[in-house]
This record gives structure tokens, sequence and C-alpha cells, in this order.
């Protein structure tokens, strides 16, 4: 690394306008990152917004006086960091985490705390991302398994050998929606 690029770099750790213009200098390297990553509920200004992070990071442990590119310890740094948050989200103690949503306070009103601002039935937002959750499900279902979980789903049971195994299918299919 040159010199000039270096001493650029360096000051851009005090100066946030050169800091965000290294950043976009570098910005096909996170977004070529972030399509092999996904946690549920991260957006992509989430994703950029950990790329920043790490880039600030990079930036500050970077010495390129040995020769090394700064892109090549970007990259290396940033996967990295979104290989941390994915092993943070995906652990076993917080992937309820990921699936929960709050309740509301023991004891308050069903109109919510402060007269409705916080209503404790789910919102019609929250409505359709469910919904379109359970479309793209029943999209990965074959005809077979779409039918054993609608006779599942109306509390009949059949005993039948091909039932069983579609729904064991259903289930595999289930839990990988879920923990994707």
């Amino acid at each position: 690394m040159e010199r000039q690029e270096l001493r650029d770099l360096k000051a851009a750790i005090d100066d946030d306008r050169l800091l965000e213009q290294n950043f976009m200098r570098y910005i096909r390297i996170p977004q070529r990152l972030i399509g092999l990553y996904n946690i549920r509920g991260f957006d992509r200004a989430d994703w950029y917004q950990e790329a920043r992070i790490a880039h600030l990071t990079a930036v500050r442990q970077f010495d390129g006086d040995g020769g090394s590119q700064f892109g090549c310890y970007y990259r290396m740094i940033l996967s990295a960091h979104f290989y941390s948050l994915m092993r943070r989200a995906m652990a076993q103690k917080r992937i309820g985490d990921l699936y929960a949503q709050p309740q509301g306070i023991v004891g308050e009103e069903e109109e919510g705390i402060g007269g409705g601002q916080y209503p404790r039935h789910s919102s019609v937002e929250g409505d359709c991302v469910i919904r379109a959750g359970i479309e793209e499900l029943w999209g990965r279902l074959s005809s077979t398994e779409a039918e054993a979980l609608r006779l599942t789903l109306s509390g009949r049971q059949s005993t039948t050998r091909r039932h069983r195994q579609a729904m064991g299918r259903v289930r595999a299919k289930m839990v990988e929606f879920l923990y994707a």
C-alpha cells in the first residue's frame, strides 16, 4: 500500500467524512458478502451498518507497512464479523429471541400502556409478515405433504404410512424454514 493511501486511511479514523468515503471505495466487499448470510429480522441497512462497524475496526487495526492490501484485510475482518453475528444469532440460548414477540407488562390493560400506544394484540404488519412466511412454507411443500398437513391441522389423523412419512418431511421442512 502506498504511503499516501496509508496516511489517508489513518486520517479516516478521526474523520467521519473520510471514513465514509473509504467505506464507499470498498463497498463491493460487503455487497458480495451480504448475500452469503441471512439472519431473520436483519435487512440490508442492518448488514451495511455492521459492515461499517467492521470497516472501522479494520481501519483502526490495519498496518500496511508490510505491503499488504487493505481490501483483503477488510474482507477478512468483515467475514469474521458477519460469521460472529451468525453464531451469536443462532446460539441455542438465544434462538428464542429470533422468534419472540413482546407480550406486554403484567397487569396492563388490554389497550396497552398510555391509552393504546402499545397494543397487546398483534399488529397488521406482524400478521402480514406471518402470512407471508406461511405462504413461503406452503410453497415448499409437495402436494402430498400439503394434504397431510391440512389433515393434521384439521384434527383428523390418518394412520397410513404415506401420511406419516409426509408429516415427517413436513416437520423437517418446518424446522429448516424456522431456523434457516
